[in-house]
């Protein structure tokens, strides 16, 4: 049998092979350069319908947070497709800045940064001080409180809100004591005082020395600009007490105290100087509850057991904080202590009559003066403090020296008046600080060592370095004053006049590079603030210490939904009433913006949905059902502002201030005069600042007085898997 090669057979074979693997590698080049565009579909896919579920996600949110009442939920259903639903605590925050003095502005950066500075700017005039509150937002994330070593008891009850926990407030005693269940319109004593309390919610604590006392009450409706306010709840311990309002308009008062309530008119007057005030006996068989509210902008200053003619009260300053050049002291038997923190003598008058107060003195005057049909208006012509003292002058009490450098309650410099009766009490208000007095140079450590008493003091003045102090005066064995939490009033003196940024050191630990356990960790014990309120004072018309503005700051977490396209790193999220997304190619979208009200007229209104979520919430990427439910809303500020400003932290803050003004577009002013907000005329908006690259907007009214709202709602998110 012959065998011979068929050559065109194998030609023909070889050939078939080849075109066969030609059309493969044909088809595998065309699935290579069609796999980014499958993918890009693929993600296209993902974002839309992660984005509609979001936006799902967002008015409930909305809703809940605007109209709610603590206790009330909202379900929403998320089904992820390929990606992963997580939370991210800290990437994302939003503030806002209004303006309380005409013709000035107030801008700020850095603040929700986990670093130990930021930045504040205000170049119309000099800026003269600043105050920090730790507003205490999110999910576990208690209040703090140190009781002051010259407490012997205390009356506690839950700080209201516009809407107040449903639920009982629970607050540790620290050391030794039984924990406390406090529902709304509860009041408890602690005797004797435990050496600190941690509060889940905010809480009204009146501390209490041997009988009777005087403080200054703390409005629920607190005004920015000069701390009056027009409702006011205080728990009262039992005794016969005497309560004083006065108010620069004439007003209406109601009380009520357990079974007893009452209306009362304030008394008219022609007297020039004079306002108008107002006193009221209170009989108070047990520990209670005070509620009173004015139809007019007051002043309230409660005298426990009056009769007893014991209590020192430092006075708030009329357009500032605790030092000014105007006060309204009560119509009330006393004296009034004035003291001067600055080098030359300062005159002070009153309706006839007046004194002049020497540089780092004091000077005691009887009060009221004589011949006074109401509360009498003190004017200075320079910063003084002043304090009303109950009696002939020499009452026992208890007052929380004004800083002679920053005017507040906390700072680096503090003016006494030693008596032989007379001790002071000095603690941190901040990280670390090096206390100076009867010649010594005594650290303070937060972590170590945070109080200094004084028996007696050889110098006229506590000085300080570093963080400020809060210093206290103790004078005898009775008097009482109102608590403020470990987080707050923490100030610092600035006195620089610049038309750029002044950099400023926060009085906080820094936490850059923490992990998320050990910044949760550091916001639950006070060691960063977890959202801010920053109070900025400065020179106008000749007052030093003129409230500038306020900067309200919110750490909010973001819920995102992380998925790939053609390339990795795509997400879309939802953070403060927001939607966005950085698909595709890592472009920030606002797919929605955050909620706001304008209108009608130059009006403005916002209520933050600050989610945040549960302890232990899972991630993933099965579906979830999220249950929103509302724990407060607060009122961070209610009052007519010169300019309000909105900024964004993180990487969208750019495109969520090109969002909030894309009806600028049909403004003529605006296309003719670009970047020139003095010249639109047409347009009421946000409006992007007119600084190149900035994630802040302005909100426009042409010039007008915008009558400001903000309110956070704080959210708390619980997830739990569900079955498909």
């Amino acid at each position: 049998m012959n065998l011979h090669r068929e050559e065109e057979a194998v030609s023909s074979t070889v050939a078939t092979v080849l075109l066969f693997g030609g059309v493969i590698s044909i088809i595998g080049m065309m699935m290579a350069s069609m796999m980014p565009v499958i993918l890009e579909m693929q993600g296209s896919i993902e974002r839309n319908d992660m984005a509609a579920q979001l936006g799902l996600l967002a008015q409930r949110a909305d809703a809940l947070s605007e109209t709610g009442m603590p206790g009330d939920a909202a379900h929403v259903e998320i089904r992820p497709i390929d990606g992963e639903l997580r939370w991210d605590e800290t990437a994302s925050g939003m503030w806002y800045a209004a303006t309380w003095a005409e013709s000035h502005t107030l801008r700020s950066r850095g603040l929700l940064n986990f670093d130990a500075e930021f930045d504040v700017r205000h170049q119309e005039s000099e800026t003269t001080a600043v105050c920090l509150d730790d507003l205490r937002l999110g999910a576990d994330r208690p209040f703090h409180y140190t009781t002051p070593a010259w407490v012997e008891s205390m009356v506690i009850s839950v700080t209201p809100g516009v809407a107040e926990t449903l639920g009982p407030v629970k607050v540790r005693p620290t050391g030794s004591g039984a924990d406390v269940s406090l529902r709304a319109g509860d009041v408890v004593t602690l005797d004797p005082a435990p050496s600190g309390l941690t509060a889940d919610a905010a809480l009204t604590v009146v501390y209490l020395r041997g009988e009777g006392g005087a403080f200054l009450a703390t409005p629920s409706d607190e005004d920015p600009v000069d701390g009056t306010g027009r409702a006011w709840t205080v728990p009262l311990p039992a005794g016969v007490h005497r309560i004083h309002l006065t108010s620069a308009d004439r007003s209406m008062v109601d009380w009520n105290i357990g079974d007893d309530r009452d209306r009362v008119i304030m008394e008219e007057t022609s007297q020039a100087e004079i306002a108008h005030g107002v006193a009221l006996n209170l009989n108070v068989s047990a520990a209670s509850l005070l509620h009173v509210t004015s139809s007019a902008p007051a002043d309230l200053v409660i005298h426990l057991d009056h009769a007893e003619e014991h209590g020192r009260v430092p006075l708030n300053a009329h357009q500032g904080p605790m030092m000014g050049s105007r006060f309204l002291p009560p119509d009330a038997q006393g004296s009034l202590l004035l003291s001067n923190p600055g080098t030359d003598p300062a005159t002070v008058t009153w309706r006839g009559d007046g004194r002049t107060v020497p540089g780092g003195g004091h000077v005691s005057v009887d009060w009221p003066p004589a011949g006074a049909q109401g509360p009498a208006w003190l004017t200075a012509q320079a910063r003084i403090g002043a304090t009303w003292i109950a009696g002939n002058g020499s009452a026992d009490g208890v007052r929380d020296l004004p800083a002679g450098d920053t005017g507040g309650p906390s700072g680096l410099a503090f003016d006494v008046a030693d008596g032989p009766t007379t001790t002071h009490e000095v603690r941190l208000s901040g990280v670390r600080s090096t206390v100076e007095a009867n010649n010594l140079s005594v650290p303070l450590d937060v972590e170590e060592n945070t109080t200094l008493i004084f028996e007696s003091l050889d110098d006229a003045r506590i000085n300080a370095t570093n963080h400020g102090i809060r210093a206290t005066e103790i004078v005898g064995d009775h008097g009482a004053s109102l608590a403020l939490h470990d987080g707050e009033a923490r100030c610092l003196a600035v006195g620089v006049e610049a038309s750029g940024w002044v950099r400023l050191e926060l009085p906080w630990s820094p936490t850059v590079g923490f992990e998320p356990q050990d910044q949760a960790t550091a916001w639950r014990s006070g060691l960063h603030p977890s959202g801010l309120e920053m109070r900025v004072h400065g020179v106008v018309d000749g007052d030093d210490l003129h409230p500038i503005g306020s900067v309200y700051a919110v750490h909010l977490s973001r819920l995102q939904y992380a998925f790939q396209s053609s390339i990795t790193g795509m997400e879309v999220a939802y953070s403060g009433g927001a939607v966005m997304t950085n698909h595709p190619e890592f472009d920030p979208l606002v797919l929605r913006s955050p909620t706001d009200r304008g209108g009608p007229g130059p009006r403005f209104a916002a209520t933050v949905p600050a989610l945040h979520p549960s302890i232990n919430n899972i991630e993933g990427s099965g579906a979830v059902d999220l249950t929103l439910t509302l724990q407060s809303r607060d009122v961070m500020a209610s009052s007519p502002a010169y300019e309000v400003r909105r900024g964004w932290t993180g990487p969208y803050g750019g495109a969520v201030a090109e969002v909030g003004s894309y009806a600028l577009e049909g403004s003529a002013d605006w296309t003719v005069y670009p970047g020139r907000l003095d010249l639109l005329e047409d347009y009421v908006g946000w409006v992007p600042d007119p600084a190149l690259g900035t994630s802040e907007s302005v909100w426009h009214t042409g010039g007008e007085l915008v009558q400001f709202s903000l309110q956070i709602a704080l959210i708390e998110v619980s997830m739990r898997e569900v079955n498909v």
